[in-house]
């Protein structure tokens, strides 16, 4: 979320730009000095020389994703929202807007009066004065662009190659290489030109349809990326679409007339992946629509060995991902031969990914599988609570036991390939071998074990540099859970280290991930006694930071990781009957409701405050004007979900509270 200045000679930053809330994935400078960043908050921002905002500049409905310098004063930007606008910095207006690409553009670039994109159409479009022309790339995305002094256009694109195209017939290729390109791409439009389902794939709408929410819980689209279609389902639970898979073409015929999945020398309509295990390959659950989606679970169960007791469950996933009898086959297996995208693609780590685990009970709520409500096998819709959840006053707590233990892995074997080579790293370092990084994934197994090698490896790696540390931090935040691994980390001298280790964390000057992983850490030390006397006895740092934090806009993984530390103090200082601590838990509350946008966090802070009153007739009535106008307004609010129908449920009941 910064931009940042480096001295070449030097190679030290000279200057750090902290403006945006949101990652920023564009920076020029201009010849007048000016700064300029684009971010996925949506907004361009000016910055002066020294790092000084000036303004923000706003037209782009979606992710910024490229900026380019067009002369002393102007610069052009891209954006995922599909259009290619110029700006003038000394005004901060847009004096003109182009669009070429029917979806996302990923890059832009400018030289003299010519300026090209590249995007998720296959195609890069060149602009020049008022003329405007595109040509295709065979590849399913254009990821960058660039111009050369001499007029050339660079691409870089989803299959791994770097084109270079020019204008000038001195400079083109021969015959031969001009056939074979030409052929490449004859064969991808020719692919865009089949029909699945009726429909050809040409006409299918690209990822910006996803912007728009379903229509109803399993509402199925299907969206052209590059040349593959893939099918989406809406989740009204989590309010977001769930990619299925790709699709290969219509019911009926063989496999290569109709997209039939052959699986164990069968056809099948769909041959959905479903996810048992962490670290474990998927399972395969083959399905006609012909056959009892009962009778097909069944199967599912006895060829794998699995409990009865999840018979209704696979076979309510089967049903819900199934629901068009002549609808598409979709097959989970991912495309072969494509590079991720670097910006938005699968596959990568990103701390604090995880859905977090909803505070109120849930129908149904036990993971069959992993015991963490987990079972999400291929786009299926997590379970919600049922209207007649008591919500508070809630005396349990809550914890993070999400994690994709590989991904975390993996990212820390990364991070120490790359300290390795490093020439400057301190000598303080550890830098572990492949046995101990292995001997690490122990922390995130359900039942971890606390041995005490692994125990010290791990206060060890809590030294790294700041930017390497947050897959620690994670694994840390797994290890908590466990009785003995929380009282070696949180009991005596080392809970005063670790205290102060975290703390460092929290500085303002920290990352965003550190931060939000410490408060996780913060928020699991609770599941056994070393750990929630340690937070407690910290009282007055831990209401410093939630204060400090309270009154922020903060993104949706702080947010929830803040109101779920507070709702877990809350509940100790209830337990101790510490009404001092409840009073000024009350007043970080009050500041912190006006600040979330985000659903989960929004029904925690609820919770929370209903913890907090529901048996404190002082506190019910110190509750401010402004929390109880909103928790008004969220009672008569219209919920357009299961978890919006939550936050109206719980608000519902507060309602009845205060007033009674």
């Amino acid at each position: 979320m910064t931009a940042k200045l480096w001295c070449l000679e030097s190679q030290q930053c000279k200057l750090t730009i902290r403006q945006h809330e949101m990652a920023v994935w564009g920076v020029i400078q201009l010849a007048n000095g000016i700064i300029v960043t684009g971010c996925a908050d949506k907004t361009i921002k000016l910055h002066s020389e020294e790092g000084e905002f000036l303004k923000t500049l706003t037209g782009h409905t979606d992710c910024v994703r490229g900026l380019a310098v067009l002369n002393d004063t102007d610069f052009v930007s891209c954006s995922n929202d599909a259009s290619i606008r110029v700006w003038d910095s000394t005004t901060g207006k847009c004096v003109h807007t182009m669009y070429g690409h029917p979806n996302f553009i990923y890059s832009v670039a400018a030289h003299g009066d010519l300026i090209t994109s590249g995007g998720e159409d296959q195609c890069v479009c060149v602009y020049q004065n008022k003329a405007q022309n595109s040509f295709m790339i065979p590849a399913m995305s254009v990821w960058a662009v660039a111009i050369l002094p001499n007029s050339d256009i660079v691409t870089g694109s989803s299959d791994g190659i770097v084109r270079v195209f020019s204008a000038n017939p001195d400079r083109q290729a021969e015959d031969a290489v001009q056939a074979q390109y030409a052929e490449e791409v004859k064969k991808l439009k020719s692919a865009n030109e089949q029909e699945i389902g009726g429909v050809k794939v040409s006409d299918l709408p690209g990822k910006e349809v996803l912007y728009e929410p379903g229509k109803a819980d399993g509402d199925v689209k299907m969206v052209r990326e590059g040349s593959t279609v893939v099918a989406y389902s809406w989740s009204e639970a989590s309010r977001e679409w769930n990619k299925l898979g790709d699709v290969m073409g219509s019911a009926g015929g063989t496999q290569e007339s109709s997209g039939k999945v052959l699986y164990q020398g069968k056809e099948y309509d769909f041959v959905f992946s479903v996810d048992i295990e962490e670290g474990k390959p998927p399972l395969k659950l083959p399905y006609n629509v012909s056959e009892d989606p009962w009778h097909a679970a069944q199967a599912f169960i006895h060829t794998h060995h699995l409990s009865q007791m999840f018979l209704e469950q696979v076979a309510n996933f089967i049903m819900t991902n199934s629901k068009s009898k002549q609808g598409p086959t979709v097959t989970q297996t991912p495309p072969s031969g494509e590079y991720c995208d670097p910006f938005t693609g699968g596959a990568r780590y990103v701390p604090g990914s995880g859905t977090p685990v909803p505070v109120a009970p849930v129908t149904n709520a036990g993971d069959p599988f992993t015991g963490a409500n987990r079972y999400k096998p291929s786009g299926s819709t997590p379970d919600v609570a049922s209207p007649a959840v008591t919500f508070f006053p809630l005396n349990d707590y809550v914890r993070f036991d999400q994690a994709n233990l590989k991904a975390i892995l993996d990212k820390l074997k990364q991070f120490t390939e790359t300290l390795r080579e490093k020439t400057d790293v301190s000598p303080s370092i550890v830098i572990p071998s492949e046995a101990q990084l292995d001997s690490l994934g122990t922390l995130g197994e359900p039942s971890p074990k606390a041995a005490e090698d692994v125990l010290n490896l791990l206060k060890q790696l809590l030294e790294w540099p700041p930017e390497f540390v947050f897959p620690i931090l994670d694994l840390t935040r797994l290890g908590v859970r466990n009785v003995q691994i929380n009282e070696a980390l949180c009991g005596g001298r080392t809970g005063r280290q670790m205290i102060s280790l975290l703390r460092s964390f929290l500085n303002a000057d920290s990352s965003v991930n550190n931060q939000m992983l410490t408060l996780r850490i913060l928020t699991n030390m609770f599941s056994h006694q070393p750990g929630e006397e340690l937070v407690l006895s910290h009282k007055e740092y831990i209401f410093s930071i939630l204060d400090e934090l309270s009154h922020t806009k903060l993104i949706k993984s702080m947010q929830i990781a803040l109101v779920s530390l507070l709702l877990n103090c809350i509940i100790a200082y209830r337990k101790r009957k510490d009404d001092a601590s409840l009073t000024h838990s009350l007043e970080i509350l009050t500041k912190m409701l006006p600040n979330l946008i985000e659903t989960e966090a929004l029904l925690r802070a609820l919770i929370a405050l209903g913890t907090l009153i529901c048996d404190s007739p002082s506190l019910r009535k110190s509750v401010h004007n402004g929390v109880k106008d909103l928790i008004l307004k969220l009672s008569e609010s219209n919920p357009g979900s299961e978890t919006d129908s939550r936050v109206n449920q719980c608000a519902l009941k507060l309602v009845d509270v205060i007033l009674s």
